[in-house]
């Protein structure tokens, strides 16, 4: 969790920079490279629930796994930075943040299965669920 999904927010915020850096002030650079390394982490909050709750199901079968939350996110962020021009820093923190969270379902459905549609849908989504692949295997 820390070591592979927190990284990848913060490659992501520093592949982007060239995109957000005339938006932030240059103090608040750290600020936006903790945000997209949050983000890449954030997910697996849900494991918090997996572990005291309930273990029955897997924890990537849980909302926080669903493209459509942050997508809902990475919406209202973009259009906070649109719109609302004096609070430039929160509005990239944020689409950052949501970008990271996108990293971390993105890379567990590369070596597993995650709901991706929730709660539209139940359904698992994963390379593992593509046949070519899975037979090969």
């Amino acid at each position: 969790m820390l070591i592979a999904h927190g990284p990848l927010g913060y490659l992501i915020a520093y592949a982007t920079q060239r995109y957000w850096q005339p938006l932030v002030a240059k103090p608040q650079h750290k600020l936006v490279f903790w945000a997209a390394a949050i983000g890449g982490i954030f997910p697996d909050i849900d494991l918090l629930y997996f572990y005291f709750i309930d273990s029955t199901i897997s924890h990537r079968q849980l909302l926080t796994h669903s493209f459509l939350i942050y997508g809902v996110l990475l919406v209202l962020g973009l259009l906070w930075l649109r719109l609302i021009p004096y609070v430039k820093t929160s509005a990239v923190c944020l689409v950052l943040f949501t970008v990271g969270a996108i990293s971390h379902v993105c890379a567990d459905m590369l070596i597993g299965m995650a709901i991706g549609l929730s709660p539209l849908s139940n359904v698992m989504f994963g390379l593992i669920s593509i046949s070519w692949y899975r037979d090969s295997i």
